[in-house]
C-alpha cells in the first residue's frame, strides 16, 4: 500500500486524480477476493494519509471516493513543513516583505472602495523562487476538507500567519490567533499580500472545482455507443454529425405560435410552449413543450460532450458564468429563438400532452420538431399580460438596489394563448392539490454583480497585485410563497408535465431512464400529517415554521432508474419523473434526449444506453451534483456576507436611507444547543429580511426560545470564506 500514492496520482503534477476504495485495495488483491475487514483496513489506511488522499466532499459513503493531491502540492508542502521546522531565516524575510505588502494593499483598498475594480501589479516587489513555494503552499489551504480527515495545512499555515503578526504588532495588521485561523483568515491574508483580487472567491476556486475537469465514466461512453450504433466509429473526438439523425422525422409545428418565457438576462433559452385546442372537444388542449435539440448536432464521442458529461451542468456564479456547452457560433446556434432574425427554424425534441377539463394526461406524443414562429418574452411581460399584479416574488431590503425593467405589451391573440396556458397550468396545480402533495419555501438571497466577470489577477503567484476598488453589488430577496399562480408557476407546472411524459415514453417503450424520485414527508403521527396539509395555501405551500414546529422531515429526492414517483410533485409510482427540459445547461439532461432518439430512429434494437450504464451514471453524477449544490450555497451566501460587511463598513454611501440592519429579525428554527466551550447556548435562525440563515448565540440556560419565535436581533460575527456564517445575537 505504501506505493498507492505514486499509482493513482496524476501524470501531470499540478492536477488532481482520485480513486475509490476498492480501485486502491486491488494493490492488495483482487477486490472480490478480499474480506470486508480487509477492505475497511485500506479504507481508515488512506483515510489517515490526508497529506496524499482527501475524502470527497459529498455522498463519500456512496461512492468511497478520495481525490489524491498534486505531485506539485504534496512537494510544496514538504518544503513549507521543514522551513517551519528549522525556523528558517527565509520565513523571516518573507515576513517582513508580506507586512509590507498587507499595509500597502489594505491602504488602497480602502481609499479606492467606492471605484470600479482594477488590477495592477505592485511597482516595486516580487516573490523569490522560494518565497513563489510559501505563496503556493498557501493557496493550497483554500479548500474544503471533511472534518473527520486530519487537515495537514493547519499547523503550518498558522505558524506562518503568527509570525508576520509577532514581527510587528500594529493595528494595521491582523493579530493573528492560532484557534482563529481558518479558510477565511487566509483568504484575507491571501487578499492583503496581493495574491488574490479583493472579490475572489474562494468557494469557486480551482481547489475546489478541479472534480469538474477530471476523466470518469465518459472514457467508456465511446465503446457504449459505439456498440450500439457502429456508424458513431467513424466519428472522430471533433466531428459532430454530420446530419440531423433524425431529419426524416421532424413534425413541422409551421406558423403555430411558441412562446419562450425567461428571466431577464438568461443565458440559454431551453424550452418554449405552444398550446392548440382539440377540435370537438372545447374542454381539452394540446399543449406542446418544445426542447432546444443539442443533440441534433452532438454526438456521445464528441470532446464537447465528454467535457459537458464531466461538468455535469452549467454554473451560474454571481461573478461569472461556466457553461457546460461552449459559447461559440455553433452552439449558441442552439437557443431557442436564435435564429429569428433570419428565418431558420429551431430544432427541437417536442414533448406533447393532450389535457382534459380535470387536468389529467389523457394522451401524449414525443416528437422531434421544427418551429418557427418564436416569441421571446419576459416573465414580469407575461404577468402583465395575464393582468396579474407585479410579481412579489423579490424584495430589495438595501435601498438602491431595486431595478425597474421596461414592459411590453402584445398583439391580442398572443395574449389569448398566454391566458390559455395560464389556465391549463391552473388544472395542472388543482390535479395536484387533489393529491396530499405539499411543499415550502423560505426565502433565499440572490446578488448580481458588475461588472461580471469582474477582472482577474493575470499574473503568476510571482508577482503580487494591488487590488482597487470593488464591484458594484446588488442585493435583493427572492420569495417563492407566492398566493398566485404567475408566469414563473405557468413554466414551471408545463416544464414538470414534460418531464411526466418523458417518464411515460420510457416507461411505455421499456427504455432504460433516469428518474427523480422523491416519497412522502414524514411526521411524528397521520394526525400531525393532516394538520399540515390543511393549511397548504393556493399554491400548494405551508410555511417552513410551521413544518418545523411539526418535526416534518422531507425525504431527499434521489436519482433511479425504477418507475418510482415524485411525491411533492404529486407524480405517482408508475408514472415518474424523468428531467428532459434543460439539455442546454444539464448533461443529464442530454443522456436523456439521445435515448429518446435512438428509440425513435431504431425502435427494435437495443437502448443506447443500458440500464447498468445508467445506474453507474446515476453514482457518479448525483455525488457531483451534490457537491455542486453545496459550493453553489456557500459561494452565494459568501457573497452575501461580503456585501453586508461592505455596507456596514461604509456608512458614508447610505447615510440618507433607512438601514434595515436596524431593524433586524430573526425566527427561531431549532432547539437551542449548549457550546461545551463558552457555556452559552445557541440555535439555527432564519433571517427573513435578508434572506439569509444564521446563528443565535449568547443565550443564557435559563432564556426560553420555542420554535418560531420571532425576535429583534443585530448582527454580530460575519465569517467569509469556504463555509460562511452569521452570528446575530438579541438586540
Amino acid at each position: 500500500m505504501n506505493n498507492a500514492y505514486d499509482t493513482f496520482k496524476s501524470s501531470n503534477p499540478s492536477e488532481w486524480a482520485h480513486a475509490t476504495t476498492s480501485q486502491i485495495a486491488t494493490l492488495v488483491g483482487p477486490v472480490e477476493s478480499l474480506s470486508p475487514v480487509t477492505i475497511i483496513a485500506v479504507h481508515k489506511h488512506i483515510m489517515q494519509r490526508s497529506v496524499h488522499f482527501v475524502a470527497n466532499q459529498s455522498q463519500f459513503l456512496a461512492t468511497h471516493l478520495f481525490w489524491i493531491r498534486p505531485q506539485e502540492q504534496i512537494d510544496d508542502l514538504a518544503v513549507v513543513e521543514d522551513m517551519v521546522h528549522r525556523k528558517d531565516p527565509l520565513l523571516d524575510a518573507f515576513a517582513a516583505k508580506a507586512r509590507q505588502l498587507i499595509l500597502r494593499n489594505r491602504e488602497i483598498l480602502t481609499s479606492t472602495s467606492s471605484l470600479p475594480p482594477a488590477v495592477k501589479p505592485q511597482p516595486d516587489i516580487q516573490f523569490t523562487d522560494q518565497e513563489k513555494v510559501i505563496v503556493r503552499f498557501l493557496k493550497a489551504v483554500l479548500r474544503s476538507q471533511r472534518s473527520t480527515q486530519k487537515d495537514p495545512y493547519i499547523v503550518p499555515s498558522s505558524f506562518i500567519l503568527k509570525k508576520i503578526a509577532y514581527q510587528q504588532p500594529s493595528e494595521d495588521l491582523v493579530h493573528f490567533e492560532l484557534i482563529g485561523i481558518d479558510d477565511a483568515t487566509i483568504s484575507r491574508f491571501l487578499v492583503d499580500l496581493g495574491v488574490l483580487t479583493a472579490w475572489d472567491d474562494p468557494n469557486t476556486g480551482k481547489n475546489e472545482l478541479h472534480f469538474l475537469h477530471e476523466k470518469g465514466l465518459e472514457q467508456q461512453i465511446t465503446s457504449v455507443t459505439c456498440a450500439v450504433d457502429p456508424s458513431l466509429r467513424s466519428l472522430g473526438p471533433t466531428d459532430l454529425y454530420p446530419k440531423d439523425i433524425v431529419e426524416s422525422l421532424r413534425h413541422d409545428f409551421g406558423n403555430l405560435p411558441a412562446y419562450i418565457v425567461d428571466d431577464v438576462g438568461a443565458e440559454e433559452l431551453d424550452d418554449a410552449l405552444s398550446v392548440e385546442p382539440v377540435a370537438g372537444d372545447p374542454s381539452s388542449y394540446w399543449i406542446h413543450v418544445h426542447i432546444a435539440d443539442p443533440t441534433s448536432i452532438l454526438p456521445p464521442t464528441h470532446e464537447v460532450a465528454q467535457q459537458a458529461h464531466r461538468q455535469t451542468t452549467s454554473l451560474y456564479f454571481i461573478h461569472q458564468t461556466l457553461p457546460m456547452l461552449p459559447k461559440d457560433s455553433v452552439f449558441e446556434a442552439l437557443s431557442l429563438g436564435s435564429g429569428r432574425d433570419s428565418g431558420r427554424p429551431d430544432k427541437t425534441l417536442s414533448f406533447s400532452f393532450k389535457l382534459d377539463h380535470a387536468g389529467e394526461i389523457v394522451d401524449y406524443k414525443v416528437r422531434a420538431g421544427l418551429i418557427r414562429n418564436t416569441h421571446i418574452v419576459k416573465y414580469n411581460e407575461m404577468d402583465a399580460a395575464l393582468g396579474l399584479p407585479r410579481s412579489n416574488l423579490y424584495s430589495y431590503p438595501f435601498p438602491g438596489t431595486e431595478r425597474d425593467i421596461s414592459l411590453r405589451t402584445f398583439p391580442k391573440s398572443d395574449v389569448t394563448n398566454m391566458r390559455t396556458l395560464h389556465f391549463l397550468a391552473k388544472r395542472l396545480l388543482d390535479a395536484r392539490l387533489r393529491t396530499d402533495a405539499l411543499s415550502t419555501h423560505v426565502r433565499d438571497v440572490e446578488i448580481t454583480m458588475s461588472p461580471r466577470p469582474p477582472p482577474s489577477n493575470p499574473f503568476d503567484v510571482s508577482q503580487p497585485i494591488q487590488s482597487i476598488g470593488f464591484p458594484t453589488l446588488d442585493y435583493r430577496v427572492r420569495d417563492e410563497n407566492s398566493e398566485f399562480l404567475d408566469s414563473r408557476g405557468v413554466i414551471s407546472e408545463m416544464m414538470k408535465t414534460a418531464s411526466r411524459v418523458a417518464s411515460r415514453f420510457f416507461r411505455d417503450h421499456n427504455i432504460p431512464a433516469i428518474r427523480r424520485s422523491a416519497g412522502r414527508m414524514t411526521t411524528a403521527s397521520e394526525e400531525t400529517f393532516g394538520d399540515l396539509l390543511a393549511i397548504r395555501d393556493p399554491m400548494g405551500n405551508i410555511p417552513y415554521v410551521d413544518l418545523v414546529r411539526a418535526n416534518g422531515v422531507f425525504p431527499a429526492a434521489q436519482y433511479t432508474t425504477k418507475i418510482n414517483g415524485h411525491w411533492q410533485l404529486g407524480i405517482p409510482d408508475g408514472e415518474g419523473y424523468t428531467r428532459v427540459t434543460s439539455p442546454l445547461r444539464r448533461y443529464a439532461d442530454i443522456v436523456a434526449h439521445w435515448q429518446i432518439k435512438h428509440a425513435l430512429v431504431s425502435p427494435a434494437s437495443a437502448p443506447f444506453f443500458s440500464e447498468d450504464w445508467m445506474n453507474t451514471f446515476i453514482v457518479e453524477f448525483s455525488a457531483k451534483e451534490a457537491r455542486l449544490r453545496k459550493i453553489e450555497l456557500w459561494h452565494r451566501a459568501n457573497w452575501a456576507v461580503k456585501f453586508l460587511k461592505r455596507w456596514i463598513a461604509h456608512p458614508e454611501n447610505h447615510k440618507d436611507v433607512e438601514d434595515p440592519l436596524q431593524s433586524l429579525t430573526c425566527v427561531v428554527v431549532a432547539a437551542t444547543t449548549e457550546d461545551r466551550i463558552t457555556r452559552s447556548f445557541h440555535t439555527q435562525v432564519l433571517l427573513p429580511e435578508i434572506g439569509l440563515r444564521g446563528v443565535l448565540r449568547g443565550l443564557s440556560s435559563g432564556e426560553e426560545v420555542q420554535i418560531g419565535d420571532v425576535l429583534p436581533v443585530k448582527l454580530g460575527d460575519l465569517k467569509t470564506g469556504l463555509k460562511p456564517a452569521i452570528g446575530v445575537v438579541r438586540r
